[in-house]
């Protein structure tokens, strides 16, 4: 069946992925508007570390960084996890930035 197994995985992935690209690009025409290209072209690049989070969570998710050998160290972060915390930057970081940096 098509909804079991990778495919329903898959198909989700990419309604993030497809969503998130709207979302993305909202922002860097609002932010075009707001102030001009040049701003806009800088918070697309600012918004490619929550965009990064949304596409490849399981890369992300699978790099191990703890090279010191800490003993409190908990683990990676989960993929789903790490996929939620990057729309909640996408979505929320620039809402609160511009309530806080007026026009210029």
């Amino acid at each position: 069946m098509k909804d079991d197994g990778e495919y329903a995985r898959e198909k989700s992935e990419w309604g993030h992925r497809l969503a998130s690209l709207v979302v993305f690009g909202c922002w860097v025409v609002a932010a075009a508007m707001w102030r001009d290209w040049n701003f806009g072209i800088r918070a697309g690049i600012f918004l490619m570390v929550p965009m990064g989070c949304i596409w490849f969570p399981q890369v992300l998710s699978s790099l191990d960084m703890n090279r010191t050998g800490d003993k409190g160290y908990i683990g990676p972060c989960h993929p789903t996890v790490l996929r939620w915390v990057g729309w909640l930057f996408l979505v929320a970081a620039p809402g609160v930035f511009t309530l806080f940096v007026r026009k210029v």
